[in-house]
């Protein structure tokens, strides 16, 4: 298992270095409208459960990333087939987390991540030299990122208060609440992304998008 270390520090000002990813991690939108509807009723119980269903999103997330990431540490080279070859090893890899809780407006709040994981580790033994991370892994296991992310937010909302959520709703790709009957109102507070990222446009990974194209690729959803 890989461990992980701070990659830069938001809050003196720090940015991150060149070649660093940004994984987009989004919630459920009804977590962000069980939220505002708390705030609305000064439910501070629910509030502090939507927040605690937040972070255990991106607890969840982490402890899956650290399992499964590795540095290439070695050459890779392909297969005709397509099958990368190479020595692939777990190391000390590096990830800064900045959460925010709106995105594009402040009307209703849509709990978010932007994960940030700089392109190279350090393979602790035996040389402690520094790698590159497995980016084609980390593409390859998105649908395990989104899963583990969202399943923890509907497990941690189950322990304050009674939940019913819907199958992957067709509008957000996401299971929904349907009780409290909060994805009735969907439609009315669209998806809205945030812009707030410090890393070029082509090195930000939205996980819902990516595990969405991944999904309409398989022969499972063609035939469905």
């Amino acid at each position: 298992m890989s461990e992980v270390a701070p990659l830069f520090d938001p809050g003196r000002a720090e940015v991150p270095p060149p070649g660093t990813i940004e994984l987009y991690l989004e919630t459920p939108r009804t977590l962000g409208l069980l939220f505002t509807a708390a705030e609305d009723a000064e439910r501070t119980d629910l509030i502090d459960a939507a927040i605690r269903a937040w972070n255990a999103s991106y607890e969840s997330f982490l402890r899956y990333f650290t399992r499964s990431i590795l540095l290439e540490c070695a050459p890779v080279t392909r297969t005709p087939g397509g099958e990368r070859i190479g020595l692939f090893l777990p190391g000390q890899v590096f990830v800064t987390r900045v959460g925010h809780m709106f995105a594009g407006d402040r009307e209703v709040a849509r709990f978010h991540d932007h994960i940030y994981v700089g392109p190279v580790g350090v393979r602790e033994r035996p040389d402690g030299r520094e790698w590159p991370l497995d980016l084609t892994s980390i593409r390859e296991q998105v649908d395990g990122f989104a899963a583990v992310a969202s399943s923890a937010v509907q497990r941690s909302l189950r322990q304050c208060v009674a939940t019913q959520w819907t199958g992957p709703h067709p509008e957000t790709g996401f299971l929904e609440l349907i009780d409290p009957p909060l994805s009735e109102h969907l439609a009315t507070y669209p998806r809205r992304l945030c812009e707030d990222s410090v890393v070029p446009s082509s090195q930000r990974w939205n996980v819902a998008d990516m595990r969405d194209r991944k999904r309409r690729r398989s022969p499972r959803y063609r035939s469905a």
